[in-house]
């Protein structure tokens, strides 16, 4: 996956720098105090990729499920980025997925940019009874099951 070889490309290059950061302390201090810097830069670069990570993760909602008089729902979406920056996105990395049945997407075309808070209307999709759907962005999913007796949502 692309997405994979971008995240191994950065872990690459901060490493790079971070042998590089070491090599220059090391001749600086000449191992007196080296010990210290290089143990809080290695902290300090893993908090921040820690968090870089935490606030990608942006999750899709079911909003509202409208059923009509001939059988047809429409579902509304929506998401929250718990984030504090706006997300964006590759276009492969949120999509519809449906495993069971037909949906007809009613908005021009599925998000890849995540302003950020809670979003209670980002597309909308007309499906039939016993639909499965599922809006994965990024590494979340939000699924939509619809069934003769009733509907649920994870």
């Amino acid at each position: 996956m692309k997405g994979d070889s971008n995240v191994r490309k950065k872990i690459l290059a901060m490493s790079l720098n971070i042998s590089i950061y070491s090599m220059t302390i090391v001749l600086l201090f000449r191992l007196k105090n080296a010990w210290i810097g290089l143990s809080g830069l290695h902290i300090l670069l893993f908090l921040v990729f820690w968090y870089r990570q935490k606030t990608r993760n942006v999750r899709a909602t079911v909003e509202n499920i409208e059923k009509s008089e001939d059988g047809y729902y429409c579902i509304t979406w929506g998401y929250i980025n718990p984030g504090r920056s706006i997300i964006k996105v590759r276009q492969e990395e949120s999509c519809l997925l449906v495993k069971k049945g037909t949906a007809l997407l009613l908005t021009k075309s599925i998000p890849i940019v995540f302003e950020r808070g809670h979003h209670r209307f980002a597309i909308q999709t007309i499906v039939k009874e016993n639909v499965e759907i599922e809006w994965v962005i990024g590494n979340m999913r939000t699924s939509y099951v619809s069934a003769s007796v009733g509907e649920s949502t994870s």
